[in-house]
């Protein structure tokens, strides 16, 4: 996509939505394709913690991981100028990072996919993610995408389903909605 030189983004492109949806493979595609920075806050959350998220969730426990998520998310969110961030899963569930959504200078898309294919890609994923709860994961899953979608549609400018269009595509439309969102 070229963008015409009257046309303005946001400050900031926010992509929300549970875990393995793809919003990190999608961010990267979208901020190549706008010119923009990119920052996952699973990666910023893993150079603070000094071992991966996953990794930092299992050994802290969800209460310490959500207090770390909230640092690095906020500052990332702060910091961010022509950038694309890809937010960690329970991100929503933090009410001050949920709060910062609501900013005005930010464009957020949620991606979503069926709970089915969520556990697919969980399954799949070569950085296995600690569950969350005692239940089976794809229980887990579904519970978690109840408890969240409100925050996850409340925040969001535009919702795609991640499972439905290539990463192309949904990089594509997000890039013609969000500078539409700013005309």
């Amino acid at each position: 996509m070229s963008l015409q030189p009257q046309q303005r983004l946001p400050r900031a492109i926010v992509l929300i939505g549970p875990r393995a949806v793809g919003k990190s493979t999608v961010g990267r595609a979208l901020a190549e394709q706008l010119g923009f920075a990119f920052c996952d806050t699973d990666e910023l959350l893993a150079a603070a913690a000094g071992v991966s998220a996953g990794a930092h969730l299992a050994l802290v426990g969800e209460v310490l991981f959500r207090r770390l998520e909230a640092t690095v998310t906020l500052q990332a969110l702060v910091k961010a100028r022509q950038t694309v961030l890809a937010l960690g899963g329970g991100a929503v569930t933090i009410p001050e990072v949920f709060s910062a959504l609501l900013q005005p200078s930010l464009f957020v898309v949620f991606l979503f996919a069926p709970v089915a294919v969520l556990v697919q890609r969980l399954q799949q994923s070569p950085d296995p993610r600690p569950p969350l709860t005692s239940m089976p994961q794809e229980a887990e899953v579904a519970a978690l995408l109840s408890q969240r979608l409100m925050r996850y549609e409340r925040a969001a400018h535009l919702r795609l389903n991640a499972a439905s269009l290539p990463v192309s595509e949904l990089a594509r439309q997000i890039a013609l909605r969000c500078a539409s969102f700013c005309d």
